[in-house]
């Protein structure tokens, strides 16, 4: 198949392959790459992006000059091994591919940089100061991304969710394990995929894109008033106007939210 490739998802599971998708609604040419085959599709490539000669094969890619790679990590294990394995490394196999390629980047992240002892109203313009492993990893991952290409963005998600997804707060052991008053930072999937595209094609396009933005959505909720909320206690989520709060100094830069926020789910 001879194509010049737009972008190419470097890891295109669930939230790569909506991402692949709504670009080539806009008559983008996306390469996928995943450690699964996806049978009679020569858009995606079956690559495992630990294995130094996936990147051999990836430099015989025919990538447009201003495209775009987008990195997209699930660690295979939730411990620091797991973590470093698959951020750290994929960061520096990027770091590595682009010493003789100049290509833009939008790395996927977590607002879990911030770990958990930081408090307060948390910006891009924050500096997090991480005391535990998956934020170490996190953060290092983010830095060597950034010192790999000038033109780079990092996408910093809270906890994703979807409709189905909001079903385990209804659980009883779940309420058990979370204090009422911890504060849920949260992003809808969608919203999620858009900010995610709309960072993709300013960077495909030349514009101006933010180092560092924030997903997150507009009501960051003390996990109380959500449990009330699901209960039909309450009519609405409040806000949480103190504890630990996400939020996105380039929110009008992005696309509106479809689901501003829990309340407001389709």
């Amino acid at each position: 198949m001879s194509v010049k490739w737009d972008m190419v998802i470097l890891g295109c599971g669930q939230l790569g392959g909506n991402l692949k998708r709504h670009l080539e609604s806009f008559d983008y040419h996306v390469l996928g790459v995943r450690r699964t085959p996806a049978s009679d599709d020569q858009t995606m490539l079956a690559l495992d992006l630990d294995n130094p000669k996936t990147w051999q094969d990836l430099s015989k890619v025919d990538i447009n000059q201003k495209g775009v790679l987008v990195g997209i990590v699930t660690p295979d294990e939730f411990s620091e091994e797991g973590y470093s394995k698959r951020y750290v490394g994929l960061a520096r196999a990027i770091s590595s591919f682009l010493k003789v390629r100049d290509y833009s980047v939008v790395w996927v992240s977590s607002t879990a940089v911030f770990g958990k002892e930081q408090f307060g109203d948390l910006s891009e313009k924050t500096e997090p100061r991480p005391q535990n492993w998956r934020g170490k990893c996190l953060l290092e991952a983010e830095a060597l991304i950034q010192k790999s290409t000038e033109r780079s963005s990092i996408l910093r998600y809270a906890g994703l969710y979807t409709a189905p997804g909001v079903q385990k707060l209804y659980s009883k052991k779940f309420r058990e394990r979370i204090d009422p008053s911890a504060v849920s930072n949260r992003l809808h999937r969608e919203d999620a995929m858009l900010w995610l595209a709309a960072l993709v094609k300013r960077f495909r396009h030349g514009e101006a894109v933010p180092c560092i933005v924030h997903g997150v959505d507009l009501c960051p909720a003390h996990y109380g008033d959500i449990f009330r909320y699901l209960d039909g206690e309450i009519n609405n989520i409040r806000c949480a106007n103190s504890g630990r709060r996400i939020i996105s100094v380039f929110r009008d830069e992005m696309p509106e939210l479809k689901h501003p926020s829990l309340a407001r789910l389709s």
